[in-house]
Order: structure tokens, then sequence, then C-alpha cells
């Protein structure tokens, strides 16, 4: 996770009015400074000059950032006992700009500061201490020090910190899961690590186990493989430092997180987002690696930011809810469910995990029905319905075909008649719907799993509206041609409980 960045700790306007007074003086003094001893202890004015001097040749000037220079200011300052001089002079050293790589000695300097109560260097102590890096691995420390920062209002200190403390989970069934959940995740990550290791047999085990779990049963996996791993420090995103462009750290993180070094990938992203800070991609990504390592709060702080810059995307929605599922907060999980339901109702990978909410919820018809939506769109969890049976029996199966339902319209759309018949059979023979339409169709169809809206045939122009009108749901229209392209149809139905907001 980055670090708050030096200059993020300038004081008030009226010492900066000073620093430009001081600085012409300070850098005609300069090479004296560095050849002789200060014989007088200079005075708090002083090393405020100094220290902003250091931000200044990293903001500013046509070689900006100037690491050395910086680096030079930032080390006068810190020995003069200023804290933010010694917080930025650690950074030097723990990224190595204009200094030497240098763990032990960001330790020292990082540490100088945060005994003085500069709360972005408990923070940064902290994490050393979190990750051991120039440290040993103490999280009773790192505990200590997000503590300390906390107090102070640092926001990621507060983040860490709840991690840190989080109670351990609850049992199954106070989550609406069968009793048999832990033991699945559990086979599933043995599974997972085997097959990483080029056993063919774990991995048809693993295949096997996947289609008896939730999509969050299989999250709650992923991370206990990551956990199991030993553990490395992430590389911190170093501030304009980019050799590469956003779209080249970019494209590097998804190749190292497809190859599981996590670390490595959120150390990619994290540069890609100091060029380019607003890319609901990078971050969306970021909140993978995140996620796929166990770190479920910044996950979801990256994942609500990509979602704010581009909210029309029903998969951040339905990832965001998996993860508050995973922490333990239904009523946001649901909330997000419900929202990526809106985005794209024949998304059905979610509603066996809107019905464990149900389920635990008490809401054993809701979730009978999502279960059941599940099912119609080739998502049926059979696992999870007997469970619901048991703990309901009260509910049959055949009470949710009594409640109000819509039919709704998705489409492929190929370029050519030849690439739709091949996507028709590959329909006919199973394969997912929405994972298709992402995959093969022409863009903007390929958006939400070729999701068109409820159906309403007075919308509909004339060759779609005739072939659906005796189209029964569920099935798939023949290929029909049209100016942008060559299109598939399916009318599919949705419960209107489930895209409702509580």
């Amino acid at each position: 996770m980055p670090l708050p960045r030096p200059h993020d700790c300038l004081l008030n306007p009226a010492i900066r009015i000073m620093t430009c007074v001081l600085a012409t003086f300070l850098l005609i003094l300069s090479a004296a400074f560095a050849q002789s001893p200060e014989t007088d202890p200079p005075g708090p004015t002083e090393a405020q000059a100094q220290y902003d001097l250091g931000i200044r040749f990293i903001q500013e000037g046509p070689q900006a950032p100037n690491y050395v220079e910086a680096a030079k200011w930032f080390r006068r300052a810190a020995e003069q006992g200023h804290p933010a001089a010694q917080y930025s002079f650690g950074l030097r050293y723990l990224f190595g700009q204009g200094v030497a790589k240098d763990p032990q000695a960001a330790i020292y300097w990082l540490q100088r500061s945060a005994e003085q109560g500069f709360a972005a260097a408990e923070f940064s102590l902290g994490l050393r201490f979190y990750w051991g890096q120039g440290v040993r691995k103490d999280l009773q420390q790192a505990r200590d020090w997000f503590e300390k920062a906390a107090r102070q209002g640092h926001a990621k200190a507060k983040r860490y910190l709840t991690e840190l403390q989080a109670q351990p989970p609850s049992p199954p069934a106070a989550l609406g899961l069968p009793p048999d959940s832990a033991q699945l995740v559990e086979a599933y990550a043995r599974a997972s690590s085997a097959a990483s290791a080029e056993d063919g047999d774990a991995a048809e085990t693993r295949q096997k186990l996947g289609q008896d779990m939730s999509a969050s049963e299989i999250l709650r996996a992923i991370q206990l493989v990551a956990k199991q791993r030993p553990a490395s420090p992430p590389e911190e995103p170093q501030p304009n430092a980019p050799l590469l462009s956003a779209e080249d750290y970019f494209q590097t993180g998804n190749r190292l997180i497809s190859s599981g070094q996590l670390q490595a990938a959120i150390s990619a992203y994290q540069n890609a987002l100091v060029i380019a800070p607003e890319n609901a991609n990078t971050l969306s990504n970021l909140a993978t690696a995140f996620a796929n390592g166990g770190e479920n709060q910044k996950a979801i702080e990256n994942l609500e930011k990509a979602i704010a810059l581009a909210p029309g995307q029903a998969s951040r929605h339905a990832t965001l809810g998996m993860l508050y599922q995973v922490i333990g907060d239904r009523q946001a999980a649901l909330a997000a469910y419900r929202n990526a339901a809106s985005l794209d109702p024949g998304l059905g990978w979610i509603y066996p995990d809107m019905a464990v909410l149900f389920s635990a919820q008490k809401n054993f018809t809701a979730a009978r029905q999502a279960l059941h939506q599940a099912q119609l769109l080739g998502h049926g969890n059979p696992r999870l319905s007997a469970h619901l049976t048991r703990v309901a029996p009260e509910t049959s199966a055949s009470k949710e075909d009594r409640q109000p339902a819509t039919l709704h319209l998705r489409q492929l759309v190929l370029p050519s008649r030849a690439e739709a018949e091949v996507a028709l059979q590959q329909l006919r023979s199973g394969k997912d719907f929405s994972q298709l339409a992402q995959k093969l169709s022409s863009k903007p169809s390929s958006r939400n799993g070729g999701y068109w809206g409820p159906y309403q045939t007075e919308q509909l122009a004339e060759p779609f509206s005739k072939r659906l009108k005796d189209l029964p749901p569920l099935d798939f229209s023949s290929v029909i041609e049209s100016e942008a392209g060559y299109h598939i149809l399916q009318l599919f139905p949705v419960y209107n409980s489930l895209l409702e907001q509580n």
C-alpha cells in the first residue's frame, strides 16, 4: 500500500513564505554546509526551511524529482530533529531515492520521527513491522504503531488495524452456509496448491469441488492458499519514477497476477496509478490482486474507487458483494449483489451467494428464489438447495414459481455469420451466456453479459420482435442479421424481488 508522500506534510502558508526568503541563502551556503560541521545548533525555522527545500527538489524545477539534492536537505533537517524531514529521509532509504536503498537506515529515521508523534511515520513504521521490512516481522509492534497513527486520524492505519483486530470467522451456520463449508474450502485450497505444481489430478479435483461451491467460498479458498505461501513484502510505488507508461505497468501487473505473483502485481498496478490515478480498470485489477491475497479491506477500497469512476459494470459490483460477504457485512453484500443484478440480471453466479445471505437472515423464501434463479441461468447448486431444504423444509421448491417475474433480453453480436453459428453451438452445449458475451461479442454488446434490458417487444426492430414472438424463455434464437452484425438472442425470467433494494 503506498505511503503518504512527504509533501503531504507541509506546514502552514506563513512558513512556506519564509521558506522562499531563506531558500536562496541556503543554496549559496550548500557547499559550505557539506564541507564543514555546524558549530551552533540551528533553530527550528532553519530546519523547516531545509525540509521545504528538499520538498521543492522533489516537486519543482526542470530536473524534478532531484532525489539526490532532496535527500541532502532532508538529512540536514532530520539531523536537527525535524520529524517530517526524518520521515521523508527515511522514505528515501526505503525507496533508494538519492541514497542507496537501506531498510535498516529507513527504520532508524522512521522510528525517530514516529517517536515524536508524526502520524505518517507511525503508520509507515507499523507497515515495516507488518511486512518484516528492515525489522523482524512483529504483528504486535505493527498493531501498536497503527494504533498510535489511528488515534491521530490516519485513515490507512485504521484499515490495517481493523484487519489485525478482525474477529475469528463465524461458523458456517451463522453465515447461512452448510456445515461442510469449511472442509470444502480447505479441500479446494489443497487441490489448488497441488494444481499449481502441475498435478493434473489435483486440477480435476479442484474443478469438481468448485462445481459444488459458491463464488464466495471459492474466494475464501483462494485467500487460504495465499496465506499459506511464504510472505514477501510488497515493493511500494515510487512517485515520479516511471521508466514505463501507465499502460506498460498495467499490462505487467496483468501478467504477474496471472502467474500468481500477487505482491509484484500490486506494485505494478500501484505504479500505474501513480501515473494515471483515475483509471478504473487499474483500480479494479489492483482490487483483484488484494482480494486474492486476502487483503479484503484494501480490495474493497480500490474497488469502490473503480466503481465511483465507472459505475456501470456489473461484475465490479458483484465482486464487491463477494468481498463484503467474506468479511461478514451481509447488508452491504446484498446491496452490491442487487446493484450487479440490476446492471446484468443474467449474471448467474451471484445468485447462490445471495441465497446464502438470505438464509443467514432467515429469509428462506428469498433464498429459494435466488437458488432457482441460479438454476435457470445454468448456475444451479444442488448442495445449497439440499441444505436449504434441511433447514427450512416448509419452503417448497414450487413456491418460488408463483412469485412475480419479468422477462429480460440479452444478446451476442458477432462480426460474421460463421462466428455466430459457432457461438450458437457453444451456447447449446451449455456455455455461459455472460462469459461468451464478454469474450466474443462485439462492443458495446459485450458489456454486462450482453444484457439488453427488460423485454419490451414494441421497442424492438421488426426482425428482432418477429423472431422473439414465439421464442420460449431460455431458448436461443437462430442467427439474425442486421447492420450491426449477426445476433443471437435469449429471453430469460428474473424474479423481481431479487432486483429490488430494501
